[in-house]
């Protein structure tokens, strides 16, 4: 962790300090860039834990009714909203760490973008029994190097040290289906035909799907480097929401389905009560 870093851990800046900021309650909507949020903002970019900690304070509220809109009563019989508001801090905690936000609206799109790969995650945990991988194992994959640590400058130690950070941030980022994929190649070193066993897939369509990851992976990576996260969140966001779409379009085809079974059986026990009850002719 550079400089100024937050420790993840602590949540501080080993001798950092910050003064109490007043934040003035929970912003309601989308109501950001107020005095609150600018001066917290400011204080985290010089490294304050603290600051980050009253920022998400500041934000709990919103992040609960995000996910209380995102989930729905379908979801919530598996999923606990508390369970899902920690994982979400931690990520947030974790992303925090490696690279700042520069304002609320950055802020707010990048907690957006968190919360939604939170959801689908544990979705994919509690409905496909997606196999766990310790967090801090899957984001502390690194780029390979053709030259150790100690041949390298002090500026190439520099340079690395920003590259795994804009590696680990694009990881917790892109859409979970492609982490996923990318965890099973790269950090288990599955081979296609195991990954197409894992995933219920053929061969080529798991490499297909590698591909396409490493391609998110990369444009992602690009991004950062480039200093465009605000372009990368709203292509982001967008995916999701389409993703969330088609989830509601596919749990509302399931409701009419269980409705349509469910009035069809009420149909045929009162077609057979009511042939039951008929009197036998006699011949």
């Amino acid at each position: 962790m550079g400089a100024g870093r937050v420790d993840v851990d602590t949540g501080r800046v080993p001798g950092g300090e910050v003064a109490r900021v007043a934040t003035g309650g929970d912003p309601e909507g989308d109501d950001l860039g107020s005095s609150g949020d600018t001066e917290l903002l400011e204080l985290i970019r010089n490294g304050s834990g603290e600051a980050l900690d009253q920022l998400i304070r500041r934000h709990e509220g919103w992040v609960r009714r995000r996910v209380s809109d995102r989930v729905g009563a379908r979801l919530r019989r598996r999923l606990d909203s508390n369970d899902v508001y920690q994982e979400i801090m931690m990520r947030l905690l974790r992303a925090s760490s490696l690279l700042p936000v520069k304002d609320s609206t950055h802020f707010r799109k990048r907690l957006s973008v968190i919360i939604e790969n939170t959801i689908r995650d544990l979705v994919d945990h509690v409905t496909a029994k997606v196999r766990d991988v310790n967090r801090d194992e899957l984001l502390s994959t690194q780029v390979a190097l053709s030259v150790t640590d100690h041949q390298k400058s002090p500026e190439e130690r520099a340079d690395d040290a920003l590259m795994k950070e804009q590696l680990q941030l694009a990881l917790l980022l892109i859409a979970p289906s492609h982490r996923h994929v990318i965890q099973l190649r790269r950090y288990e070193q599955l081979t296609y035909p195991e990954i197409a066993e894992r995933l219920g897939i053929t061969d080529s369509a798991a490499r297909m799907r590698y591909q396409r990851a490493a391609g998110a992976l990369t444009r992602a990576i690009t991004q950062l480097k480039h200093g465009d996260e605000d372009g990368l969140l709203d292509e982001l966001l967008a995916e999701g929401a389409a993703a969330a779409a088609a989830e509601a379009e596919a749990e509302r085809g399931e409701e009419g389905d269980a409705e349509g079974d469910a009035e069809g059986g009420e149909e045929g026990d009162a077609e057979g009560d009511a042939e039951g009850g008929e009197e036998p002719r006699g011949g």
